[in-house]
């Protein structure tokens, strides 16, 4: 029973953890990007390339023109991706960590069918 409690702590933790990496990585791409760098510099087509794959849900705003730096608008479309990295990156977490630590129910299991061999 403990291990079940342990497993699920840490289960909870890694998908809190993520998600706490996806708010980061959103608030660094949008501090970024306030800064409202020149896209003709070789490092702001390639942070702005880095921001689409790491932050996805920034490719919800590819046509909201109004987003300017230093605007409300900008500020409310970085909070969104940052709102949507939280939910994509937990999510993540929580499916990586159904996969690394299996309740004890399974590894029970496991015992017994290597048990009856």
């Amino acid at each position: 029973m403990m291990e079940r409690q342990i497993v699920a702590r840490k289960r909870r933790l890694l998908t809190l953890r993520l998600s706490l990496l996806g708010l980061l990585t959103a608030a660094a791409f949008g501090a970024y990007f306030e800064t409202d760098p020149n896209l003709e510099i070789p490092t702001a087509v390639w942070a702005a390339t880095v921001s689409v794959v790491l932050c996805p849900g920034s490719l919800l705003f590819v046509t909201f023109i109004d987003a300017e730096p230093r605007t409300s608008g900008f500020l409310f479309m970085w909070l969104v991706i940052g709102l949507i990295n939280i939910a994509l990156y937990g999510a993540i977490g929580a499916i990586i960590g159904r996969f690394l630590w299996k309740s004890d129910r399974v590894a029970t299991l496991g015992r017994r069918v290597s048990e009856r061999r």
